[in-house]
């Protein structure tokens, strides 16, 4: 498979109140294939959410660079959308409105808005909803709304902070697996940061697995589950397995 994305000796910190300085993560270096599902789970506090946003050019490292396509990531672009953890929808806008938002900022014609969006609500299953207002939709809903809004303007990598972190148990799993049906569907690129190792181990590919701050790889842990998966894979040996093993690198961080 063709590396996509390479993160060499990435480092981050952070200035405090009193003026000292918060190492966050400290030479991290990874790569990820092109069309790879990897998750990302560690302590809290480990930077996960720091690295997602470096990912995305909307924070800037200390140390180190990322190559995307081999051309170092200096700031945030289209080959990369990012679904956060709020849906943080415009409550003005109606679904379409919303998905169809980034395309309108493009200045893609109008044809063209209507096509990608309504593709990208049906991706979703929300046909029948393109008129509701954010207010209406429940928060699955929302959730839904705001991976077509990251897909429409079609992003190489979809970078996803915790985004079903504010959902009930069974709506969580009910989108983990919309989530997988639509990672088959479009052959992107997803980075997924979870605190869930579950979560975790049933989407990805490969799980990173980061220490306690200043974040480094613990190690990295390919998930041999083929694809497509039911949830019904959450029980198997493997996943069993990999969760121990997770569990056991994550608390060795905590000491």
């Amino acid at each position: 498979m063709k590396q996509q994305l390479v993160i060499k000796n990435l480092s981050l910190s952070f200035t405090d109140k009193q003026g000292g300085q918060i190492q966050v993560l400290k030479k991290l270096s990874f790569s990820i294939n092109k069309g790879e599902f990897i998750s990302i789970v560690g302590p809290s506090g480990c930077g996960k959410t720091s690295l997602l946003y470096l990912l995305g050019g909307l924070l800037q490292p200390g140390n180190g660079e990322i190559l995307l396509n081999d051309k170092q990531v200096i700031g945030p672009g289209k080959d990369r959308s990012i679904v956060f953890q709020d849906s943080l929808l415009l409550p003005w806008r109606t679904v379409s409105g919303n998905v169809s938002y980034g395309l309108e900022i493009q200045k893609v014609s109008k044809e063209e808005i209507k096509k990608r969006s309504q593709y990208y609500i049906d991706l979703v299953q929300l046909s029948g909803f393109e008129n509701y207002y954010p207010h209406q939709l429940s928060g699955g809903m929302k959730q839904r709304v705001n991976l077509a809004r990251a897909l429409c303007s079609d992003p190489e990598i979809l970078l996803l902070d915790e985004p079903f972190a504010h959902l009930d148990a069974q709506t969580r799993e009910l989108m983990q697996k919309e989530l997988l049906n639509i990672y088959q569907k479009t052959k992107k690129t997803f980075i997924f940061v979870t605190h869930d190792i579950e979560e975790a181990l049933f989407l990805a590919d490969r799980v990173v697995v980061l220490s306690k701050r200043p974040g480094q790889i613990k190690e990295v842990l390919n998930v041999h589950l083929p694809r497509p998966r039911k949830l019904t894979a959450k029980e198997s040996v493997i996943i069993g397995r990999l969760r121990k093993k997770v569990w056991r690198l994550i608390n060795e961080t905590k000491k």
